[in-house]
């Protein structure tokens, strides 16, 4: 699932969240191995398996493979 994929299951009273997710994978304020280590990271926490699955995708886009597994 694509993080757009993702973003439209988001329902219409949480469009703060959509929003904010927007924001935040466009927003480069920190470095990429950085931001998209994080994004991982709090994916895994939220145990998702949806929201896991689809930053997973757009972190294996950037993150070396060291950088994957540390996430």
């Amino acid at each position: 699932m694509s993080i757009d994929e993702l973003k439209s299951q988001i329902p219409g009273f949480a469009r703060d969240v959509r929003l904010n997710l927007s924001s935040l994978v466009s927003d480069e304020s920190l470095d990429k191995q950085t931001r998209y280590g994080l994004f991982l990271a709090c994916a895994v926490a939220t145990r998702n398996p949806h929201v896991i699955s689809a930053f997973e995708a757009l972190a294996a886009q950037t993150l070396t493979p060291a950088a994957l597994a540390a996430a």
